[in-house]
């Protein structure tokens, strides 16, 4: 008993060791010397700096005070996989902003080459017998999401792209589970006529 007390009176006397804080890095999306950037900010933290300069090559802005790199998803991606490691990632503001700029889609065409595509789509869809109700609303579809891609200058369409747009324009809003299915199945057959794989 005396023994239990001593070792609990040395346990209490030990220091306890503080737990090593994690750094956060903060996303945003900014109009930075004539062009869209995805500004990555924290704390002065020298080993987040290497990563941020040496494996990103994201530059550096004196007068905002931030790193940045041009405002792509596949840029996005590869902050998120490159610092998640080292820090908390803060999406916040980025997300915020990337929704109020994708919701707007009045007046946003698609390029000539996207319509032709799309216009090719129709038409294999319909070689493969699908009833002219499901083309239509396949090809509705995909004109959504390469509006989207388009407008978040996205140059691959990755498997995180479409979690992205499905959290976004599906599940967020709460459309039903049978519009999801479609919506899934759409860009599957998209990806399959393009002949690319995610």
């Amino acid at each position: 008993m005396y023994i239990r007390q001593i070792q609990a009176k040395i346990k209490l006397s030990m220091p306890v060791s503080e737990p090593i804080p994690v750094p956060t890095v903060v996303l945003d999306k900014h109009f930075h010397n004539q062009r869209i950037v995805v500004s990555i900010q924290f704390e002065r933290y020298p080993a987040l700096e290497a990563k941020v300069q040496n494996e990103l090559e994201a530059l550096w802005s004196q007068t905002r005070k931030f790193w940045y790199l041009d405002f792509t998803q596949d840029n996005i991606n590869m902050i998120i996989d490159t610092l998640k490691p080292y820090a908390r990632i803060d999406q916040s503001l980025l997300i915020k902003k990337n929704a109020e700029f994708r919701n707007n889609f009045h007046g946003y065409n698609l390029s000539p080459e996207t319509q032709n595509t799309l216009a090719k789509f129709k038409r294999w869809l319909t070689a493969k017998r699908y009833s002219p109700a499901t083309v239509n609303t396949y090809c509705s579809i995909m004109v959504f999401f390469l509006k989207y891609i388009d407008k978040i200058n996205c140059q691959h369409i990755t498997s995180r792209t479409v979690e992205q747009f499905n959290y976004e324009f599906i599940v967020a809003p709460k459309k039903s589970i049978s519009y999801q299915n479609q919506t899934i199945n759409a860009i599957k057959q998209y990806l399959e006529y393009i002949h690319q794989e995610i």
